[in-house]
């Protein structure tokens, strides 16, 4: 009999603790976390697609078409570009003022028209090789300046062409220029 109430004393206290294991663990409280990512996504976009300067003099300097290109941070992030040109088959892009078949071309962010005085050989040449904007180059104002763009702002580009002092080609020429996102 001794035994037998042993046994049930040590059948009770494992119910016990079986019991106090089982109500423990449906008394954890738990919650959730949802974890969210999103890619990081560079983008620009230009418009119009072309900018026309017109029919120039030989030599003349400061031709700045009426409007601007309009560029737009169309990523998801704050953005810088970097600019380059791309020389037409005959001229080759050089910083100084032109001379036979050469030309120089000039870019500055500004909110309103470009005028001469807003280009400086400095900051505002454009080249083949790719130029970061810094806040300095191609800039007028510190909002104007392709340099940390938010998301979805789109800033004016302006543009000022100084034509070979001489040249042999008589028809229109096409200079391309690459505006190129970064991260910031």
């Amino acid at each position: 009999m001794r035994s037998l109430k042993k046994l049930l004393l040590v059948a009770a206290m494992v119910l016990a603790l079986g019991m106090v294991g089982v109500v423990a663990a449906n008394a954890a409280d738990f919650d959730t976390v949802d974890v969210t990512v999103t890619v990081q996504s560079l983008g620009v976009s230009v418009s119009p697609a072309a900018k026309a300067i017109g029919v120039v003099a030989a030599g003349s300097t400061d031709e700045i078409p009426t409007g601007a290109v309009v560029v737009t941070n169309s990523g998801n992030v704050s953005e810088k570009y970097k600019l380059k040109l791309t020389d037409p088959a005959s001229w080759t892009a050089v910083a100084t003022l032109p001379g036979s078949e050469e030309y120089r071309l000039e870019a500055v962010f500004k909110g309103t028209q470009g005028v001469a005085a807003d280009f400086d050989e400095t900051n505002d040449v454009l080249a083949t090789g790719d130029t970061t904007c810094d806040g300095t180059k191609f800039a007028t104002a510190a909002d104007q300046d392709g340099y940390d763009v938010a998301t979805t702002v789109t800033q004016d580009l302006y543009f000022c062409f100084d034509a070979p002092s001489d040249t042999a080609e008589t028809t229109e020429q096409s200079i391309t220029v690459t505006v190129t996102a970064l991260v910031m």
